[in-house]
C-alpha cells in the first residue's frame, strides 16, 4: 500500500467511524424513545439516518477488507458494497429533498403536519424503493466495480474508458443529485421568504435562517465528489489531494446530518419542543400534543418568549 492509498483509507475510515457513531445514536433514540416517534420530523431524521449508516458501513468494510492489488470486481463482496453504497447515496438525497419538500408544504403552502404525515408511505415508495431500482439497474450494465480513484466498489471508472464512467455516473447519480441541489436551493429559498414575512422579532428571523444550514450536508459531501469525478472522466488526470478531501467530505455526511437535524431529537426528549423542522409553524402542545399555526398575529407573549429562550 502506497502512502496515498494509507491516507485515503485513514481519511476515509476515521469520518465514516464519526459518522457512524452520530447516525447509530440517531437510531437507536427514535427506536427506545416511543415519545418521539410520534413526531414526523424525527421519522424523517431517522431515515435518513439508516441510509447514511448504510453507507458508512460499506465506506468502512471496503477499506477494512479490500486489497487493491488481488480485488476482483466480479466478487460478491464488491458487488454487494458498490450496491449498499449507490443505494445508500440515492436514499440520502430522496430524503433530504423529501425534509426540504415537507417544509415547503408546511410553512409556504400551509399544509398542516398531519396531512404531509398522511403521504409517509409514499415517501418511503421514492426515498427507499426508487433508489432501490436505481442501485439494481447497474448491474445490467456491468457498472459496478473497484473505483481507484476512491478506493472502494462503486459505480467504476476506468482509465481506459473514463467516459464510460461519465454517462453511467451521470444516469445513475449526479442527474437525480442535481435535481436535488436545486430543488434544496429553491424551496429553502422560498421558505425562509415566507417564514420571515410572519416573524416580527429580529432573534426569531435569524433563527429560521438556520433553514440554510439544511443545504449544507449535500453540498460539503456531494459536490466536491462530484466536480472531481466530472474532471476525472473528462481528462483522465488523477488528482491526489482532491481524492483525498472528496473520501473526506463524503464521509462526514453522518456527522453532518447529525449536527444539521439531530438537535430536534435530542430537544424532544425534554418535555416540549417545537418543530425545528418546519420553521416553528406549528408547536407541540404539552397537553393534548395538537399542532397549532405558528402566526405571528395570534402568538401569545408565553409562545413567543418560548421562541425567543431557543434562539439564544
Amino acid at each position: 500500500m502506497t502512502p496515498e492509498d494509507l491516507l485515503i483509507s485513514i481519511m476515509s475510515i476515521t469520518p465514516a467511524a464519526i459518522s457512524t457513531a452520530f447516525s447509530a445514536s440517531m437510531i437507536i433514540a427514535y427506536i427506545c424513545f416511543s415519545k418521539i416517534r410520534s413526531n414526523l420530523s424525527v421519522n424523517f431524521v431517522a431515515f435518513l439516518s439508516v441510509s447514511t449508516l448504510t453507507s458508512c458501513v460499506a465506506v468502512i468494510a471496503a477499506n477494512l477488507f479490500f486489497d487493491e492489488d488481488i480485488v476482483d470486481d466480479k466478487t460478491t463482496f464488491c458487488q454487494f458494497q458498490a450496491f449498499a453504497l449507490q443505494y445508500a447515496k440515492l436514499s440520502s438525497l430522496a430524503w433530504t429533498t423529501t425534509i426540504a419538500y415537507a417544509t415547503y408544504q408546511n410553512c409556504v403552502n400551509e399544509v398542516r403536519l398531519e396531512d404531509i404525515r398522511r403521504g409517509l408511505y409514499t415517501y418511503h415508495a421514492l426515498c427507499n424503493v426508487l433508489p432501490l431500482i436505481l442501485s439494481l439497474a447497474p448491474f445490467y450494465f456491468h457498472a459496478y466495480g473497484y473505483d481507484t480513484v476512491n478506493h472502494v466498489c462503486w459505480l467504476r471508472i476506468r482509465e481506459l474508458h473514463p467516459q464510460t464512467f461519465f454517462y453511467l455516473g451521470l444516469g445513475f447519480f449526479y442527474v437525480p443529485l442535481v435535481i436535488a441541489l436545486f430543488f434544496l436551493l429553491i424551496s429553502y429559498r422560498l421558505v425562509i421568504r415566507e417564514t420571515c414575512k410572519r416573524l416580527t422579532d429580529q432573534k426569531q428571523a435569524e433563527f429560521t435562517k438556520k433553514l440554510i444550514s439544511y443545504q449544507v450536508p449535500l453540498f460539503i459531501c456531494f459536490v466536491p465528489e462530484a466536480v472531481y469525478r466530472a474532471y476525472f472522466a473528462l481528462y483522465n488526470v488523477h488528482l491526489p489531494w482532491a481524492a483525498i478531501m472528496c473520501v473526506f467530505c463524503y464521509n462526514i455526511l453522518g456527522t453532518l446530518n447529525a449536527t444539521v437535524y439531530g438537535g430536534e431529537v435530542l430537544a424532544l426528549l425534554g418535555e416540549e419542543s417545537p418543530f425545528s423542522y418546519f420553521c416553528f409553524c406549528f408547536k407541540r402542545e404539552a397537553s393534548g400534543h395538537s399542532e397549532v399555526a405558528f402566526d405571528s398575529d395570534h402568538n401569545s407573549d408565553e409562545q413567543r418568549s418560548r421562541y425567543n429562550s431557543l434562539s439564544h
